[in-house]
């Protein structure tokens, strides 16, 4: 299909990507890059993103599931790639037939994979996963260096690198954080004592990465970023970063309706005066979110035009009174790539009480991705 005959598509912006990429790299070339291209890149399309970022020169790719690897090598990327979750020993065959770096978050998956890959006469790369303070993955900061020196011992496995992840690094009090860093600085400096070393040591997500240089080490593990996002309002701002997804639709039908008029599901909406109702193609099953419900606008040659009632699962309803001259097939934009616009990720999600990350990860399969450079 063409952009002229698509209901709803996402314009990915690869040349905003790789800027991002080097906004968020800059002046660190000396520090290993670890890519984050989990949940399809978080909805920008892992094949088309990692190819960018390949040529750009990053060092490594992390995903979170064995299949989100899969599409990566299937589609010939050969870069190494992490697997940031936790895994079972039903996993280690896939996890060395991809020739991925698994995380190990306990003693008892390391002699899993250990073993398999004995049985291979391989050696399988593994980031250890020191839990300091989220609470969720990872050995607990207590115990890891007696697991560590366990793990070490393994002698099929090679211990490429050790990590941690941080839980508050993009809040204004960076006290916790900072104290995660301090342990995880005395786990590294401890093992290392004991001659247990690794090539890679990173703990700074994209907040981190802009305003918590400490926890920089020498590799940086950077996602929402990449794709021009804030974590959190303020967080990195100034970091100048572009959004590379544009998300739209077409408007597919116009009508005047008088005042009085019910809009939508459960009559939620009535209009209070005589209004032009423009229906956009794309609802919550293309990853407009419901709650934009009569709150957010979508923009119609630039300018805004107020969502009315209810979000359907296909369709929305807007206000384009204002917008001027509209026919069917024009553009709507429900998430803009300017990040000033009302309706940028950014302050979508502010408005409806949740995170970009949201927003992106949830733009559906449904919705094509146009690419351009």
């Amino acid at each position: 299909m063409t952009g002229d005959t698509r209901s709803s598509w996402a314009e990915i912006d690869l040349s905003a990507l790789a800027a991002n990429l080097a906004a968020v790299w800059r002046g660190r070339p000396s520090r290993a890059l670890i890519a984050v291209v989990k949940a399809d890149a978080y909805g920008h399309g892992a094949v088309e993103v990692a190819r960018t970022l390949d040529r750009e020169g990053v060092t490594m790719f992390a995903v979170a599931t064995i299949a989100e690897a899969d599409v990566l090598r299937a589609a010939g990327i050969e870069r190494p790639i992490l697997l940031l979750g936790a895994y079972t020993r039903a996993d280690c065959d896939d996890i060395l037939d991809l020739d991925l770096a698994a995380s190990v978050s306990s003693v008892e998956f390391a002699g899993d994979l250990d073993r398999a890959a004995g049985r291979r006469q391989a050696k399988a790369p593994v980031h250890v996963k020191v839990d300091t303070g989220m609470g969720r993955l990872g050995i607990s900061a207590a115990g890891a260096i007696a697991a560590i020196e366990k793990i070490s011992v393994l002698p099929n496995l090679a211990l490429e690198g050790i990590y941690t992840h941080f839980p508050a690094c993009d809040e204004e009090d960076k006290t916790f954080t900072l104290r995660q860093v301090e342990e995880f600085n005395r786990i590294i400096n401890t093992l290392d004592g004991l001659g247990i070393r690794f090539t890679y040591h990173h703990a700074a997500s994209s907040a981190a990465c802009m305003e918590v240089p400490e926890s920089h080490f020498d590799t940086l593990r950077p996602g929402l970023a990449l794709y021009g996002l804030h974590p959190s309002p303020g967080c990195g701002e100034e970091v100048k970063l572009k959004p590379v997804m544009e998300f739209a639709a077409r408007v597919v039908h116009l009508d005047r309706k008088p005042a009085g008029t019910y809009i939508g599901y459960g009559r939620a909406c009535r209009l209070d005066r005589d209004t032009t109702v423009a229906v956009v193609s794309a609802g919550y099953a293309d990853g407009y979110d419901r709650r934009f419900s009569s709150r957010a606008v979508v923009t119609i040659g630039g300018k805004p035009a107020p969502v009315l009632g209810r979000v359907s699962m296909d369709l929305t309803t807007v206000d384009a009174t204002a917008v001027g001259a509209v026919t069917p097939g024009d553009k709507a934009v429900l998430f803009s790539a300017d990040p000033k616009a009302p309706n940028s990720v950014e302050k979508l999600a502010a408005l409806i009480d949740t995170i970009p990350y949201t927003l992106v990860c949830g733009v559906s399969k449904r919705v094509d991705r146009i690419y351009r450079a």
